[in-house]
């Protein structure tokens, strides 16, 4: 993934929210390039919930974050945060 790429990816990823940004920011710091591929594929996984996942169901720990991305259970903890979208929509981000 070239550099423009990686900046491609990390915008459209967050959508516009500022913490979605900081977290794949550091992400792509902490683990490289990768770990934002890995990130696009959880299909509803942009902007406001990756601030969530990051903030509320890891208390900001990167780490946390990334594992959850990888076991899956991303999922299911958002969906059991009241304040993400999956709550009040049942699944989608749009």
């Amino acid at each position: 993934m070239s550099l423009d790429t990686a900046k491609e990816t990390i915008i459209g990823l967050c959508g516009g929210n500022p913490g979605g940004l900081s977290v794949l920011m550091e992400l792509c710091g902490l683990f490289g390039e990768p770990a934002l591929e890995e990130v696009a594929k959880c299909e509803g996984l942009r902007g406001p919930e990756i601030w969530l996942l990051y903030k509320d169901e890891n208390q900001q720990k990167l780490g946390g974050f990334f594992t959850d991305i990888l076991d899956g259970s991303w999922l299911a903890k958002l969906q059991a945060n009241r304040y993400s979208a999956f709550y009040t929509t049942g699944g989608t981000n749009d």
